[in-house]
């Protein structure tokens, strides 16, 4: 099989725009107003540094170059790949010497010098940061800081017999990172889930870790932790009628928020027909932050009932906030009868403690799990001692309010 010769352009390209300003009036009054001000010294310095290649990356042959910094602001090499599996990959740091704070304002990739043109299989090609994090619009470069990138082509080997090339193929990738001046937009490229706002979250769900937490002040109820239980959506998620409880970026209350009642009377239709379902999609959902409840995906939930007595219900809602149950919180009993319709989140996989505290009294305290007992209208409590569930409650006991929902991009 012929060598498959891939040239490689990697560009950084720093813009800076200055506006000017033009004023006309036709009636004009002078005011006068005498100040001194002084211009601090600064300056707009982010090029490359510190590059290197990455073990295992093929060797450079005749004909090719490695990369090099070629200007402060240019990277270029050229690598020839010769069967599946072989790489060529570098890291390279991205300083800001400058005494002004940077962001990226536009990326833009070409192969072939076109923009329009796509780099397809078996080319695999790659450029995020050397953490996982993919590179964004108004990602933050602090003047005195900088950025590891990681540089990655490879020839897929994910790849039969029929799909291998026939002809040596050449392809120029170019990609340009343009940064300009940081303004309130700006934010650091790192995951942060304690910090970042919930826009970047919800663009990212993938890279926050599972167990993360941050502190959220609701009016008029207090500040509570809000933890990440789960990050992943296996294949079963993409079944229209598997619940998304357990799937995708789900975060749940560490503590017990408040005490309430699960429904005034004995309840007929489960989890959906609840007065506590109708309270937290509307009073509580709409007592959190603006820039949260944007973010907040509706939800497909799949609830079910003990059915060791011979009931087989099972309800749908959509909501935004809702209550897990045993099967999310790590119950294995099949005595479910949506077991097989949800999932256990990430958190709880390998029996972490589901406990929660109440802040009130600071001691755990019991709270309601959205699943039917083996009586119709009783619902699951989770005790206090973290021992087990109080399988008939009456849905007009005041017990702990403990929800959870899920963030992302519109869906």
């Amino acid at each position: 099989m012929k060598k498959e010769k891939r040239k490689m352009l990697f560009t950084l390209l720093i813009l800076l725009f200055l506006g000017l300003g033009i004023g006309y009036a036709t009636l004009a009054t002078n005011l006068s107003i005498n100040g001194t001000s002084t211009l601090i010294a600064s300056s707009w310095d982010i090029h490359f540094e510190n590059l290197n290649v990455v073990d295992g990356s093929v060797d450079i042959g005749t004909g090719d170059s490695a990369a090099t910094i070629t200007s402060p602001t240019t990277i270029t090499y050229t690598v020839t790949l010769a069967q599946p599996g072989d790489f060529y990959e570098f890291t390279v740091d991205v300083k800001n010497d400058g005494t002004i704070d940077g962001m990226i304002g536009n990326i833009s990739y070409k192969v072939n010098g076109s923009s329009t043109e796509h780099l397809n299989h078996p080319f695999v090609f790659d450029i995020k940061y050397t953490d996982g994090t993919i590179l964004d619009l108004n990602q933050q470069l602090l003047a005195g800081e900088k950025e590891s990138l990681k540089v990655h082509i490879g020839y897929s080997t994910n790849i039969n017999a029929s799909n291998l090339p026939s002809t040596d193929t050449t392809k120029t990738i170019t990609v340009e990172i343009t940064y300009v001046q940081a303004d309130e937009n700006a934010f650091s490229p790192h995951p942060d889930f304690a910090t970042d706002p919930w826009d970047k979250i919800a663009s990212y769900p993938n890279v926050y870790s599972v167990g993360s937490t941050r502190e959220i002040t609701i009016p008029s109820l207090g500040t509570y932790t809000l933890r990440i239980v789960n990050n992943s959506s296996p294949d079963e998620c993409n079944n229209p009628e598997f619940s998304q409880t357990a799937c995708g970026l789900v975060i749940e209350f560490v503590e017990i928020v408040e005490r309430r009642t699960m429904h005034s009377t004995s309840v007929q239709n489960g989890w959906p027909s609840t007065d506590l379902r109708t309270y937290l999609n509307t009073d509580f959902y709409n007592l959190l932050p603006d820039d949260l409840k944007s973010k907040i995906l509706i939800t497909n939930v799949v609830t079910g009932c003990n059915k060791s007595t011979g009931r087989t219900e099972i309800y749908t809602s959509e909501d935004d906030i809702y209550l897990l149950d045993p099967r999310e919180y790590g119950s294995t009993g099949y005595y479910m009868t949506n077991y097989s319709r949800t999932r256990t989140l990430d958190y709880y996989i390998g029996s972490q403690p589901d406990n929660k505290i109440n802040p009130v009294t600071n001691t755990e305290g019991r709270y309601w799990i959205r699943f039917e007992g083996q009586t119709v209208g009783l619902f699951y409590v989770k005790s206090e001692e973290g021992t087990g569930y109080l399988t008939g409650t009456n849905p007009t006991t005041l017990s702990g309010v403990s929800p959870a929902f899920r963030i992302g991009s519109s869906e």
